[in-house]
């Protein structure tokens, strides 16, 4: 009876039970230290990445270019220097701090395309061009000899290559850009021109302000294309890790009953596969809500956007993979703390963006996530071509590596079972 007594639940507090809340109380200690130095570790990774962004705005290079002369006719004529472009660059001394601002010569008017070339090619985020015969025009304009107004400063650059960038840093830098030059106009533009119009034409002289043409050559077609080239690709982290855990089950009905170099090369398949048909179903997704994969590539369009998500889900996978499998020996609670970190460690850098990241912050050119996002951008938004071999060799080295530990991995594991 007295035994049976002991064997009755008690109430939390009985002083019985003072043994397990001792361990209890310990229980939890070690979990929130855990959880501390987790959450201290991993997070700072994040906000890391923001740490003095905005001092690093002149990592963004944007070329100023001068194409203004004095070589016409109408300007050796009229005694008149080619103002508006030096207005400009001696605007920029005002706003040095704002973006890369990047002085360049060698160039005529007849290299406009080459310009543009450029930008697409992204050898700089942007070009302020001051068209050729610039300071011609405005003098034509205030003289009244031309109705018409042509643009005399051009801004050029894509937003597709990083919408986040153009809205928060180009686009504001521009408007800085101009508001300085506006300031300088009235003495470095308008004065010197209005001194070599005839006295009738003096009422002219303060006309329609010199405002910069801006010249978006690739925009972001739809808001739908932030999905896959954002927050979705999250999920490639999500989706590859569930795998991991639904397939353990299914393995089971072959550990220990097959040869072990089978059972290795039975995972790779089983998992590369798991991968190959997750992947289709999350393009499918982008497929079902109309999002353009011809842009860039045509009717292959989509084999090409499947491939590139297979082949980064593969990466992001198979480094889950091995690492649970590590995990599921020593540390089964540890692989919610890996999938954090592994999430954390890929988009921080790209949240910056790299560029205005800190230095430690570019080992996310090397990491997958980085390089599935810009040949993502090649397929839906027609980004440059040229580092395409680049992006999808990191995502294949990913690949390899994985690959390669995957048997030494999966060894540990299944010694565990012995």
């Amino acid at each position: 009876m007295a035994l049976e007594k002991r064997n009755e639940p008690q109430s939390i507090f009985h002083p019985s039970l003072a043994k397990q809340w001792k361990k209890v109380l310990l229980g939890f200690a070690k979990i929130y230290v855990l959880y501390g130095i987790m959450v201290l570790a991993i997070l700072s990774i994040f906000w890391g990445s923001f740490y003095g962004k905005d001092t690093r705005r002149t990592n963004l290079p944007v070329w100023v270019i001068d194409l203004d002369s004095d070589s016409s006719e109408y300007m050796k004529d009229n005694d008149i220097n080619p103002v508006v472009g030096k207005v400009l660059t001696d605007s920029i001394t005002d706003v040095s701090n704002v973006l890369g601002w990047k002085i360049r010569g060698g160039f005529n008017a007849s290299d406009i395309d080459y310009i543009y070339h450029s930008i697409h090619q992204q050898k700089a985020w942007a070009a302020v061009i001051v068209y050729s015969n610039a300071t011609e025009n405005v003098h034509r304009a205030l003289s009244g000899s031309s109705n018409s107004q042509p643009p005399f400063i051009e801004v050029v650059y894509e937003e597709a290559r990083e919408p986040a960038v153009t809205t928060n840093y180009l686009i504001p830098g521009f408007y800085e850009l101009q508001n300085s030059f506006l300031r300088k106009a009235d003495d470095g533009i308008y004065k010197p021109l209005a001194n070599t119009l005839q006295d009738g034409d003096q009422s002219a002289a303060r006309g329609s302000p010199i405002l910069f043409h801006f010249n978006n050559r690739l925009p972001l077609k739809t808001t739908k294309l932030m999905a896959p080239l954002s927050t979705g690709l999250i999920f490639f982290f999500i989706l590859s890790f569930f795998q991991v855990g639904l397939s353990l089950v299914v393995h089971t009905h072959f550990t220990g009953k097959v040869l072990h170099h089978h059972y290795i090369i039975y995972r790779w398949i089983s998992a590369h596969v798991a991968y190959f048909v997750i992947s289709l179903f999350y393009c499918l997704v982008s497929l079902a809500f109309q999002i353009d994969t011809s842009v860039t590539f045509g009717k292959s369009g989509f084999l090409v956007f499947w491939m590139i998500n297979f082949l980064g889900m593969s990466a992001v996978g198979g480094a889950s993979e091995n690492v649970a499998l590590i995990l599921l020996k020593y540390f089964p609670a540890g692989q919610g703390f890996w999938l954090l970190f592994w999430v954390i460690s890929n988009v921080a850098p790209m949240l910056g963006p790299i560029p205005l990241a800190p230095p430690v912050y570019h080992y996310g050119y090397g990491f997958p996530i980085y390089n599935i996002l810009e040949a993502t951008r090649i397929v839906l938004c027609d980004t440059t071509k040229k580092d395409m071999g680049r992006y999808v060799g990191v995502i294949i080295a990913w690949i390899a590596v994985n690959s390669a530990l995957l048997p030494l991995t999966v060894t540990i594991n299944t010694r565990k079972r012995k």
